[in-house]
Parts: C-alpha cells; structure tokens; sequence
C-alpha cells in the first residue's frame, strides 16, 4: 500500500526522464563511498544530482585513471573511476572497471551497484538483476535498512527492469521497497503507477500517479499513467483533470484553466483546484490563484500545500 500521508506535497521537477535516470545512477554509484576525491561527494544536492560540465567530468575522469595506474589495486581508485565513467555515459569502460573489483571481491558492494548501473544502462538487465540482487542480498540483515538512499536506489533499478520484463508482481514488491526507503521518491511513485496498472489495480495505481504529481506538479508522466488508468477504468472525471494538467505542464494555461474549471464547477476535487491555483500563479493572476487555494482547503482542509500557498499569497497582497 502506499503512504498517503504525504500527499500533497509538491517540488519542483525540470529534468527529462532520462536525466533523472542517470542522475539517480551516478547518484548510487558515487555516493557509496561518500568520497570527497575529486569533488564526487559535490555532484549531488539531495538524492538528485547536477550535470558537470563536459570539462569538468573529463578532468575527473582524467584524475580518476592517474589514481588506478598509480595503484592498480585500490577499490575505492577503480569505484571512483567507473563512477566519474558513468557521469560521461561511458557505460562499457564503467562497467570494466567495476567488473575488475569484483573478480578479487564477489561482494564488494560499491562495485556490485556500479556493475549493476552500468549493465542496466547497456540493456544487459539479467546481468544487472543479478548485481542489485546481491546488494540486497548484503544489506537484508542490517539495521537502517530503511534509510539507506542506496538501496532506494537499488530498489528503483530492479523495479524498472522488472516492469521492462512485464514482471509486475516484482516490480511493485520492488517499488514497494524503495518507496519505505524515501517516501517522496516521484520517479518510484510514477512507475508503481505503471507496475499496478499492469497488475489491474487501477485504483491504487491512480493514486500512485496522483501522488507523483503531488510531489512533482509538472510531472506529465505521470498525468498520463493517470490518464491511462482512469480511462481504463472509465472514471472521466480524473481522465480530464490529467489531460487538464498535461496544458498547465506544458504551459498551455488558458486550455488547463478550461478544463480544471469544469471540473471544480462539477465537483468537489482539492486536486484540480489546486491545479487550478498553480496555473493562475503561473499566469501571474495571484488574486484568482489565492481563490482557488482557498477552494481546495474548503474542501480537504488538510491540503497542506494548498493552505501554505494561502497563508502565503495571502500575506504577499
């Protein structure tokens, strides 16, 4: 089940699916060690990342190598390496590195996430089962279990794979897993939608796209699982509140405050007056945006965001 507790929260999201998958793979692979040898430890804010500039990453990359030919046989040398290798998607050199720690050390954890990472980006995903499989393996007996961002991370990747594979029992088990590990996790939420739309369980995949984009408001991934779901499903209403915030999304406000305005006339959902409240701030209408916050905590007076967005527009006028 998921954590509703939560809600409606929402951040801010600007990177393409794709940057984020890389994001959360360097992630993985660099923070295992927490180092501070060429900056790594500096490539993340958060559980998210920021690109380094080309130069940059070819600096690091040039450093990491001079650290291995100076000592062939340092782990956390090669770790370093194969981890500044996957920030210039150098996936195959990455993986060699990686693959070399773990023929001294089967169970060598930093590499086996960094093989696993790189096998999942070369589509060699039985392989990279069987790395993240070990991870987990490594970790089912320790304390802190359940805040460990790197087997949240773990986690993500076997439950991706798993639904690539039409495996869906195991990719819920998995995304289930990575989502007690960090709760506010959009990407995990956005493929437990996926994972339990193709389970049949449209209800609790709704929600689970629904809080996605609690967390993520321009999250248009997720708006169409939601779609996708509600449609199957023949709920009408939450079909055209998704397309209504794919507009705001995309920046088509006037076709967004169309739809969301239909819908909070016809009935009493704090999601598409939310909705609507953010595209009237986004259109630069603060008095019209404060109304439609205020509707949304009439309606569910433990909208959270909504009545921080209230306190706050109230306090700008």
């Amino acid at each position: 089940m998921i954590d509703r507790s939560k809600e409606d929260r929402m951040g801010t999201y600007v990177q393409s699916a794709a940057d984020r998958w890389l994001q959360r793979a360097i992630i993985v692979a660099a923070a295992v060690l927490a180092l501070a040898v060429l900056g790594l430890a500096g490539l993340y804010v958060r559980e998210r990342v920021t690109q380094p500039t080309t130069s940059l990453a070819d600096r690091r990359v040039e450093q990491a190598k001079a650290a291995v030919r100076s000592d062939p046989n340092n782990a956390d040398a090669r770790v370093t390496l194969g981890s500044a290798l996957l920030t210039k998607r150098m996936y195959r050199e990455a993986l060699e590195q990686f693959q070399e720690i773990l023929r001294a050390n089967e169970w060598h954890q930093a590499a086996l996430i960094g093989a696993g990472v790189a096998s999942a980006r070369l589509r060699q995903d039985d392989q990279a089962v069987q790395y993240f499989q070990k991870v987990v393996e490594i970790n089912q007996d320790k304390d802190f279990v359940d805040v460990d961002r790197r087997l949240n991370a773990v986690y993500y990747e076997l439950g991706r794979i798993y639904l690539a594979k039409g495996q869906m029992d195991e990719a819920v088990d998995s995304l289930q897993k990575a989502l007690r590990i960090d709760r506010t996790d959009a990407d995990v939420l956005m493929l437990l939608g996926q994972a339990l739309t193709g389970q049949g369980n449209l209800d609790e995949a709704m929600y689970a796209y629904r809080s996605a984009a609690a967390f993520v408001p321009d999250f248009v991934d997720a708006y169409q699982g939601l779609i996708t779901a509600a449609e199957k499903k023949g709920d009408a209403d939450w079909a055209a509140y998704g397309k209504a915030m794919i507009a705001f999304s995309t920046g088509k406000y006037d076709e967004a405050i169309r739809g969301l305005e239909a819908i909070v006339s016809n009935m009493d959902q704090p999601d598409a007056a939310t909705g609507l409240g953010l595209t009237y701030e986004a259109k630069g209408d603060k008095a019209k945006a404060l109304e439609a916050y205020q509707k949304a905590v009439s309606i569910d007076p433990d909208a959270r965001f909504a009545k921080n967005k209230v306190t706050q527009l109230s306090v700008a006028q």
